[in-house]
């Protein structure tokens, strides 16, 4: 598979985005390609995003003061009950 991963430091198996939100607006297209490959590789199971823990969508405010306290080392993903 080619990409254009221009911002993106390989270390081991880790991958960092960097200035991601610089990058879609200097080169939109790079983004694009960047952005389909990562999914491309989450899919693939290649890819392993660091989630500290699941919160209900009614405790966003609860989870953006953990991200703000640092008190979280991964990501916190709020879901959402039908």
């Amino acid at each position: 598979m080619e990409c254009a991963l221009g911002d993106i430091e390989f270390i081991s198996d880790i991958i960092i985005p960097r200035a991601i939100g610089g990058m879609r607006e200097k080169h939109p297209d790079w983004f694009k390609e960047d952005l389909a490959a990562l999914f491309d590789l989450l899919a693939a199971d290649k890819l392993k995003p660091a989630i500290e823990r699941h919160m209900r969508l009614e405790d966003a405010a609860e989870a953006h003061r953990l991200i703000e306290d640092a008190a979280v080392k991964g990501r916190i993903v709020l879901t959402v009950s039908e």
